[in-house]
């Protein structure tokens, strides 16, 4: 009988006589006691298999599986092993600058030094209206701050001319207006400082009240200018003339400014990276879409690639 099996039989009253080997209850307790004999030299086993240090193969997986970090085509236990730690050290809520910046530099075997996240990264946008006076529309920055915003206006047709152009955001108080004719083929600027030029000379016949600026939020706009006389107006006349309006001129007025894009961020590393740990874009890619945040988009940004 085994030290267990004997532990087990003195627990027991004496008239069992556990002591008698062909006894059933002997029989019993010895079986008993081997199997728990052989659960306790796996118990260390087990537990070395519930803990990432010693965790290996199979059990390793499930452990992955459990932090949402699965392992990758070719992975050996010990670079799985510091990627799953390093992405659990550094998780602090999906959708974090630093558990990003963690899981990918993981991913590629890097430092976190060598990943930045750019977040609402700049874009270039631009806006074409084709108006006559009197026109009005609305427009918005749609980025997460107000924009500065570059303004050219030319009259769109061949042929034409305009005088005294005004443009105006009824909801900032920004004015400017060109105090001169503007003929077909001519373009006039205003830089977003305010100045005004025309085909690239600084333009003095010009009135401007404030800088032009695009807000984040929708805003009002208005296009004016002075009627030339021989443009006839509707529902007025003079007795004994006759004057008759072929075609009023269609004035393109560009925008052209940058936003910064709301709800969205730029993961950005250098070409080497992948090249060293035999990584591709796809692969961060879907590392970086499992943590972050619903909703919100991302771009991944290669430096130094051809």
């Amino acid at each position: 009988m085994s030290e267990r099996a004997e532990r087990i039989s003195g627990y027991l009253p004496s008239f069992y006589k556990t002591w008698v080997r062909e006894a059933l209850i002997r029989r019993f307790i010895d079986a008993v006691s081997t199997k728990l004999e052989e659960y306790g030299r796996l118990l260390p086993w087990l537990m070395e298999s519930r803990w990432i240090d010693t965790a290996s193969g199979e059990s390793l997986d499930m452990l992955g599986r459990l932090v949402g970090i699965p392992r990758e085509v070719g992975e050996d236990d010990e670079a799985y092993r510091e990627r799953i730690k390093r992405n659990v050290t550094g998780f602090k809520g999906g959708g974090t600058k630093a558990s990003i910046i963690s899981s990918v530099a993981a991913l590629l075997r890097a430092r976190e030094e060598d990943i930045s996240i750019v977040e609402n990264p700049e874009s270039p946008e631009s806006l074409t209206v084709n108006v006559v006076s009197g026109d009005s529309w609305e427009m918005r920055s749609r980025g997460v701050e107000d924009s500065p915003v570059e303004i050219t206006l030319r009259v769109r047709d061949g042929e034409g001319e305009i005088v005294g152009p005004e443009v105006e955001c009824l909801d900032t108080g920004f004015r400017v207006k060109i105090n001169r004719r503007v003929r077909a083929g001519e373009e006039v600027r205003v830089a977003k400082d305010g100045k005004v030029y025309l085909d690239g000379e600084p333009l003095k016949e010009v009135e401007v009240r404030g800088r032009p600026i695009l807000p984040r939020k929708r805003s009002r706009w208005r296009y004016r200018e002075e009627l030339l006389p021989a443009i006839g107006v509707f529902d007025s006349g003079v007795f004994d003339e006759s004057v008759f309006a072929l075609k009023v001129p269609v004035v393109a007025i560009r925008f052209e400014w940058v936003r910064r894009v709301p709800a969205f961020f730029e993961v950005v590393f250098e070409e080497r990276l992948l090249r060293e740990s035999g990584r591709t874009v796809e692969d961060v890619r879907r590392v970086v879409s499992s943590i972050k945040a619903c909703g919100v988009g991302f771009n991944i940004k290669v430096m130094g690639g051809e």
